[in-house]
């Protein structure tokens, strides 16, 4: 352990380097996007049974587990977003498996993703757990063997499917194989009973909200079903976390209008590359 500057003891970094069955696009949105595919439920503070693990696709977004009971328990803060090559996380739990809620007391979650052939060399180097006020060299022991085994579960994932882009193993004169589609998310709701004058009342912020995923390109469809008309709606995603954001904040869910709502990954059959 060395010495800063400051007088503060330096913890030694916890480095993983691992080549994954990914073009570079395709496993960034896996260790983000698809965190809760792979990430285990096991790993967490929170005081209930874990449904998802999340990670909130921007910058200050927030990294928490959803319970069974629709709970939820903060883990860590996105500090850089930049897709599809880094992302850099603030790591707010402690060496006493406490939530820390200053990032200035968080350690540093740093993931690199690079080409290397058709695959993808990806790189975490968790660092500075000097910040935390409680534990620091307590919890780099703790996350050095946790995140060997969490990324070879996310190496598990990828290996699930051909690198996107990679060259086709097939002779000459046979047609090239795609790479498998990117994965949609169709959301559905239901709404409640005598929806109709809480949906008028709250329409126009929830409207809003529409808006601003269609503008950031994260809400690819939507509409509401007819026969019966019962304000049932269906909405394409371009992720599952874009559909679970939307959902948290959606004006019709918090005061009532939604009873249900379903997200399911959806797979086009007629998909072309855009």
């Amino acid at each position: 352990m060395n010495t800063s500057n400051t007088g503060t003891a330096v913890i030694a970094p916890v480095r993983h380097q691992m080549v994954v069955n990914a073009s570079v696009e395709r496993a960034f949105r896996l260790f983000t996007e698809g965190f809760g595919t792979w990430w285990p439920k096991s790993h967490t503070i929170s005081p209930v049974p874990v449904e998802q693990a999340i990670i909130e696709p921007r910058a200050s977004g927030r990294c928490y587990d959803r319970g069974t009971d629709g709970s939820e328990c903060d883990w860590g803060r996105v500090l850089a977003w930049e897709p599809p090559t880094r992302l850099v996380l603030a790591w707010q739990v402690d060496g006493t498996w406490s939530y820390e809620p200053d990032v200035e007391h968080a350690s540093r979650v740093t993931v690199t993703f690079a080409p290397d052939g058709d695959r993808t060399r990806v790189t975490l180097v968790h660092d500075e757990f000097e910040r935390h006020l409680h534990g620091g060299p307590e919890l780099a022991d703790g996350v050095r063997d946790g995140w060997g085994a969490s990324l070879r579960a996310f190496a598990a994932v990828a290996e699930t499917g051909p690198a996107e882009g990679a060259a086709s193993e097939t002779g000459p004169g046979e047609p090239a194989q795609a790479a498998p589609p990117v994965l949609k998310y169709v959301m559905t709701y239901h709404c409640a009973p005598g929806f109709e004058p809480l949906a008028e009342l709250h329409f126009p912020a929830h409207f809003t909200r529409l808006t601003e995923f269609r503008e950031r390109g994260d809400l690819l469809l939507v509409g509401m079903l007819l026969e019966p008309v019962n304000g049932d709606a269906m909405a394409v995603f371009s992720s599952q976390a874009a559909a679970e954001e939307f959902v948290a904040g959606d004006p019709f869910v918090i005061n009532k209008v939604v009873a249900s709502w379903t997200i399911r990954p959806w797979r086009e059959i007629f998909y072309q590359p855009r």
